[in-house]
């Protein structure tokens, strides 16, 4: 394999790899948020519960 060929496979395989790392960290954007708003809501609902005395 000459050294372009090794060369224009490591790009390719750099893209792949950064492709991938980029969804994960996106997906993991979306999950941290969703955790956000659950913890929120969660404290919400202890606060009213405290404050109506259910």
């Amino acid at each position: 394999m000459s050294d372009n060929e090794t060369l224009n496979r490591d790009k390719l395989l750099l893209e792949l790899m950064t492709h991938v790392y980029e969804e994960d960290e996106s997906r993991n954007e979306l999950v941290d948020s969703k955790n956000r708003q659950m913890i929120i809501l969660s404290g919400v609902c202890f606060l009213m519960k405290d404050t109506i005395k259910i």
